[in-house]
């Protein structure tokens, strides 16, 4: 299932993503 493995990939992003706007603020 490769669709599974795609949605962690995106999701790390997404943490990584906060992460870094939550830093911000």
């Amino acid at each position: 299932m490769k669709i599974r493995g795609t949605k962690l990939l995106v999701v790390t992003f997404l943490i990584m993503q906060r992460d870094s706007g939550g830093n911000n603020h």
